[in-house]
């Protein structure tokens, strides 16, 4: 293989990674793959909070969504909506933060304090 053969062969890995690259964007724009919205708002909205396999083809799936969980089974006959509209139980950090609040606090400020604390906004 001499120079030519190497500029070629450059040209076409080229050539096919940029045709990739543009494949990918066209998908983007025509909503084929969507970007994912959770990273850029800062906080995450939708979460799976527990999974339990029932056999080798059916799972039963607990989805958190704001402050609602849903449990849901997942199997190879279609997924069925079991419970919905669970309220959702206070997270590990939230109840971490709680017990290191001042005892001194009337409830409501404590539990005030320990929001504000997790989720870093005013409350």
């Amino acid at each position: 293989m001499d120079a030519p053969d190497y500029l070629r062969f450059v040209a076409a890995l080229a050539f096919v990674l940029g045709l990739i690259l543009a494949l990918a964007w066209i998908a983007r724009r025509s909503g084929l793959a969507p970007l994912s919205k959770a990273g850029q708002a800062g906080e995450k909205r939708l979460d799976i909070v527990e999974v339990k396999t029932i056999d080798a083809r059916r799972q039963l799936v607990i989805v958190r969504r704001d402050s609602v969980e849903h449990l849901i089974l997942l199997g190879p006959s279609g997924d069925v909506l079991i419970e919905g509209n669970i309220p959702a139980r206070p997270s590990d950090e939230f109840n971490r933060v709680m017990q290191s609040q001042p005892q001194g606090l009337p409830w409501p400020r404590q539990a005030m304090a320990a929001l504000r604390q997790v989720t870093g906004r005013r409350i």
